[in-house]
């Protein structure tokens, strides 16, 4: 009997629980009561989710008496079709989602994706957007075929225009603005139709041919060679040299030039020095050519005045 009892008794103990459980799972109303306050659900360990149903419609509302459908109305599942639906506007610290914008870090964003949140890096700057995290990761302007870049963590920068698609592949910079374009103002070179440098000394290294209506190069010019002080080479010095060496003197050799190169402005340079030297000889050649003239006219009048 004792042990019958003791059986009866936890087995009220144990309706009790199941009871109390049970109330605890979940929240039962036939939509005729009103509750003030706030409400609390506690979900037990074994289960996942809280399922809320209405008989008139698969979504819960949150809205005051004054305002219109679906202002704050949370729709889930709606017609079976497995969509997660938000009316009005929805913040998610400091993120505002309204009337199909996205605005992060302000309430009135200006644009599909508005950000003026930022964050601080350790270099200083503030980001306020990133995309991707590797160097292929690419950011699209548009469908597939139109232009994209990338980056990396290794410091480049990538930008194509109209990587895979036909017709126009121009990569535009300031087209339709005025603006000036600003490059390597940092300290860094510029090359055109190569992406490694053998010789960083230069700014800008095209691989191929420049054209341009007009270039114009910094040059300190070569008046130095009409100073006094300046020492002219005579003429049999300068043969003697153009014999030794087969170019003139102060001008690289035709094979120093192919490997080397030269610098348009230290090249025009030398030229307007030859050019200038090549004045003085000249004036100096017709200063001899106007005094071997004057001594003919004197001879000649020495001849007429002479009687033999």
């Amino acid at each position: 009997m004792k042990t019958m009892k003791r059986y009866a008794l936890l087995l009220v103990v144990a309706i009790i629980g199941s009871i109390a459980v049970a109330s605890a799972q979940y929240l039962n109303t036939d939509g005729s009561n009103n509750m003030t306050g706030p409400l609390n659900v506690e979900i037990p360990a074994s289960y996942a989710s809280i399922e809320l149903k209405s008989t008139i419609g698969s979504f819960i509302d949150f809205h005051s008496s004054v305002s219109s459908d679906f202002d704050g109305r949370l729709i889930w599942n709606q017609d079976g079709s497995n969509e997660f639906g938000l009316f009005g506007k929805v913040r998610f610290h400091n993120m505002v989602l309204t009337n199909d914008l996205i605005g992060v870090g302000l309430n009135t964003p200006k644009a599909g994706i508005h950000v003026t949140k930022t964050y601080a890096i350790g270099d200083g700057s503030k980001v306020a957007a990133r995309f991707g995290d590797a160097h292929f990761h690419w950011t699209y302007f548009g469908d597939g075929h139109s232009g994209r870049i990338r980056g990396s963590g290794e410091g480049y920068l990538w930008i194509e225009s109209n990587a895979n698609g036909g017709g126009d592949k121009m990569l535009y910079l300031n087209a339709s603005s005025p603006g000036h374009v600003n490059i390597a103002a940092g300290g860094g070179n510029v090359l055109i139709g190569k992406i490694t440098q053998s010789n960083s000394t230069y700014k800008l290294d095209v691989a191929g041919s420049v054209r341009a209506n007009e270039i114009v190069v910094n040059t300190t010019g070569a008046d130095y060679v009409f100073e006094d002080n300046y020492e002219l080479k005579s003429l049999d010095e300068v043969e003697d040299f153009i014999e030794q060496n087969g170019h003139l003197p102060g001008i690289p050799s035709a094979p120093e030039m192919q490997e080397e190169g030269m610098a348009v402005g230290e090249l025009n340079t030398k030229l307007s020095e030859k050019v200038e030297e090549l004045t003085l000889f000249i004036i100096k050649q017709n200063n001899r050519l106007k005094h071997q003239e004057q001594e003919l006219t004197k001879l000649k009048r020495e001849c007429l005045k002479s009687p033999n």
